[in-house]
């Protein structure tokens, strides 16, 4: 397991690629709030494998973090959106997939000779 953190800037969109293999489990979104404060809610989307949606909606001052559970296996590209004003750091972990693992162990056990 490995610790895993990105940047999403403002008003950008921020690209990912999760590697074969891997698992990333999304655990929290922090928002870091730059200059004047603005009003409203700052979305936070994500795109991947052709699917768009809202993942979390942070506040200033009320909401500026959230805790998320959102796991995604590569390979997959991931595109992040957020808020026009404001950072936000996405924190999680990511691991080998246990179950193509398995999958390999179980293949080597069918290929010994009896």
């Amino acid at each position: 397991m490995e610790f895993w953190s990105l940047k999403v800037a403002p008003g950008k969109p921020t690209v990912y690629e999760i590697p074969e293999h891997i698992v990333l489990y999304i655990s929290n979104a922090s928002m870091v709030v730059n200059g004047t404060p603005g009003t409203g809610q700052h979305l936070l989307k994500l795109e991947a494998n052709g699917y768009k949606s809202v993942i979390c909606a942070l506040r200033e001052k009320t909401a500026e973090n959230m805790a998320l559970a959102i796991s995604l296996s590569g390979p997959s590209k991931l595109k992040f959106i957020g808020s026009k004003k404001h950072p936000i750091f996405l924190t999680g972990h990511k691991q080998e997939d246990v179950e193509d693992e398995d999958e390999m162990h179980v293949e080597n056990k069918l290929d010994v000779p009896r």
